[in-house]
């Protein structure tokens, strides 16, 4: 059996439940992952 190739991101099921409409509202037309990472990056620069 041939393996799929992936790229070089990691993917994770993250279930988002009730903040996935928050977040649709904040990120405009910013795409999702984009705002993702850009909202984990400003957590940690504040929490560290």
């Amino acid at each position: 059996m041939q393996e799929k190739k992936r790229d070089n991101s990691d993917r994770k099921q993250i279930r988002f439940g009730e903040l996935l409409e928050q977040i649709n509202k904040a990120r405009g037309k910013t795409p999702f992952a984009t705002w993702v990472k850009q909202a984990c990056e400003e957590k940690l620069k504040r929490d560290t």
